[in-house]
């Protein structure tokens, strides 16, 4: 751009996309740098600066295509959030006592009683009866218990490990 002629503060613009191909480039869906930032940028204007139009143009396809991106990643994570459900549903709707296989062999596993009373309180708080939060999810115990008492303690801990990821898209 000609110097007399007002524009955009190079370095402000080179600065901000340097920013947003980083952001694309690492696919990164960092916070810091989405599509609305990229729309409320502001630059300086300058003698000598950069065209503006150009520039706007320019940010116009990097905010379509990070907005793009960003319904993208929340597509799925909302795919990945109603699979959890589906299966935390699943397990909920079973039995009491028969919502989880028993340990194989002689291992110790969790009393079947105090998971079933856990498992109650989620099926309340997911149809918005009770609360619970991730922190309660976080802080259950249960006694180690061998036998026809016990769930297995792998398939428990997974369980507890989709209900604290639902609880936390959904407090």
């Amino acid at each position: 751009m000609p110097r007399r002629l007002r524009g955009y503060r190079p370095a402000q613009v080179d600065a901000l996309l340097a920013r947003v191909r980083e952001a694309w480039a690492t696919g990164s869906a960092d916070a810091s740098m989405s599509s609305g930032h990229v729309r409320d940028a502001v630059f300086d204007l300058v003698r000598g600066g950069y065209d503006a139009r150009a520039v706007d143009a320019e940010l116009d396809r990097w905010e379509d295509a990070l907005a793009r991106r960003e319904h993208d990643d929340e597509a799925a994570r909302r795919a990945d959030l109603d699979h959890a459900l589906a299966v935390i549903r699943a397990r909920l709707g079973a039995a009491p006592g028969n919502r989880f296989r028993a340990p194989t062999g002689r291992r110790p596993g969790y009393r079947r009683h105090d998971v079933d009373a856990l498992c109650q309180r989620v099926d309340a708080r997911l149809a918005g009866e009770a609360p619970l939060r991730v922190q309660d999810v976080r802080a259950a115990r249960f006694p180690a218990v061998r036998g026809a008492e016990a769930y297995d303690a792998a398939q428990v801990d997974l369980f507890l490990d989709r209900v604290i990821d639902v609880l936390r898209i959904h407090p």
